[in-house]
C-alpha cells in the first residue's frame, strides 16, 4: 500500500494497495504507516481505488500515541480523480503518518 506500485489494471494478486470497506455504516477507515524513524515532509500523495472519497485527515507523530492533524478535506466534495496530491502549509516531521477516511460515499 505504501510502495509506490499503482498497478489498478493489475488482478488482485498483483497489487498493492489498502482499500477502505464499502459500507458507510462501520465508521472511519484509518491506515497507519510506521516510516521507521523520523522524517520531514511538506506534500503526500494519495492514489485511491475508488474517486467516492469526500472527506479525509491527515496526521504524523513522533511516538504513534499522539498525534497532529497537518491536513483536513472536510468540504463534503467528492475527490476530482484517483490521484490526490496534498501540499502542507509548512513542512512537517514524524514517524507514523495516519491517513483517516471518514467522509465515503459509498459508491464508485
Amino acid at each position: 500500500a505504501i510502495d509506490g506500485i499503482v498497478n489498478r489494471d493489475a488482478a488482485s494478486v498483483d497489487q498493492s494497495r489498502w482499500s477502505t470497506n464499502r459500507d458507510v455504516n462501520i465508521g472511519p477507515k484509518v491506515l497507519t504507516v510506521d516510516l521507521g524513524k523520523k522524517q520531514s515532509f511538506d506534500s503526500f500523495v494519495i492514489e485511491w481505488e475508488r474517486n467516492n472519497i469526500t472527506g479525509f485527515d491527515i496526521e504524523v507523530s513522533d511516538d504513534g500515541k499522539e498525534y497532529r492533524t497537518v491536513y483536513t478535506k472536510d468540504d463534503g466534495v467528492q475527490i476530482p480523480s484517483l490521484t490526490t496530491t496534498v501540499e502542507l502549509d509548512q513542512k512537517e516531521s514524524g514517524r507514523y503518518v495516519r491517513l483517516t477516511v471518514d467522509g465515503y460515499n459509498g459508491g464508485e
